[in-house]
């Protein structure tokens, strides 16, 4: 009784975000199961890889190519690879190898982009911390923070 008390209490003033949680009741003991399910972050903006490249996808134009003009390879350590062309036309994102040689490679585990986008990691943190990696031209890398910037605002 006491810890669905405690449950209900944490539940309802948490800012943890708790999902599906529930107390599973043993001959001998209590259980309480959590889901955590991304729960650093309230409300976030991506849940997957594939949502932060379709937005990307979503907000990539000539405005951003002329402002930009770079292409982006992501290695993701426990995901598909991705590219990013923000050189040529009006923008195009991928699956898989670039195309053509990338003026960034970008590596980092899927979980860490999720939180750069999500504004749970700053990129500079990410780099200086080595959960990212950044090979290619770094002035062009830092230009990402713009494509970033308008993927978050076409979200809202």
């Amino acid at each position: 009784m006491i810890g669905k008390q405690i449950l209900s209490t944490l539940a309802r003033n948490s800012s943890l975000g708790l999902r599906d949680a529930r107390v599973i009741n043993g001959r001998s003991s209590h259980a309480l199961i959590i889901n955590l399910n991304r729960f650093y972050s309230d409300n976030p903006t991506y849940n997957t890889i594939p949502q932060v490249f379709d937005r990307i996808a979503v907000v990539a134009d000539e405005k951003i190519v002329e402002q930009v003009k770079a292409l982006f390879q992501f290695n993701l350590s426990s995901d598909t690879n991705y590219y990013v062309d923000l050189k040529n036309g009006a923008g195009k994102v991928g699956k898989g190898e670039s195309p053509e040689k990338p003026d960034v490679t970008i590596t980092m585990d899927a979980d860490n982009l999720l939180k750069m986008f999500n504004k749970e990691l700053l990129p500079t943190t990410a780099f200086m911390t080595g959960k990212l990696t950044v090979k290619g031209d770094l002035t062009k890398a830092l230009t990402l923070e713009k494509v970033m910037k308008a993927a978050r605002e076409a979200g809202k």
